[in-house]
């Protein structure tokens, strides 16, 4: 079986003009062991759309920390942000939603932007790439979070 400790970690930031939805995702492995994603159970955070940056830095580390807590032998049916707004499908979930994607290694973040393609379609435009310690110096990874939202609208 493989280590959880050898996957990064991932959080899918969905946002619009009222809030932030933060959601933790964790691997889903093939029967041999690769990776064939990650997969989002839940649960949600859910913040006002103008936080604190102390605030958010705080939700953005507590949701790397329920990322990666087990592995998922397949996909969820349905995403914990389909349940969370009690939508049938991701194209509702997602509609008039802008998204950012943070990826944690062992040494840095990665925090992408991403713009939208058509509904439900979202392609990286811009990756900010800051080291784990700069993440924590005068919450450095949710000001970059916030920059990546800025350019994801």
């Amino acid at each position: 079986m493989p280590d959880l400790n050898d996957y990064g970690k991932l959080i899918i930031i969905y946002f619009n003009e009222e809030c932030i939805l933060i959601c933790p995702h964790h691997p889903v492995i093939k029967v041999d062991g690769g990776l064939l994603g990650f997969g989002d159970e839940g649960p949600v955070s859910e913040l006002e759309r103008n936080p604190s940056i102390e605030r958010l830095q705080y939700s953005l580390l507590e949701n790397f920390n329920n990322s990666n807590q087990y592995f998922l032998n397949e996909f969820p049916k349905r995403l914990g942000i389909e349940q969370y707004l009690k939508v049938k499908s991701y194209r509702a979930a997602t509609k008039d939603k802008n998204i950012v994607t943070i990826l944690s290694s062992t040494f840095k973040y990665s925090i992408s932007a991403h713009k939208t393609l058509k509904p439900s379609v979202f392609v990286p435009t811009e990756t900010f790439e800051i080291t784990q310690e700069e993440a924590t110096d005068e919450h450095l990874l949710a000001k970059k979070v916030l920059e990546a939202m800025e350019m994801s609208i």
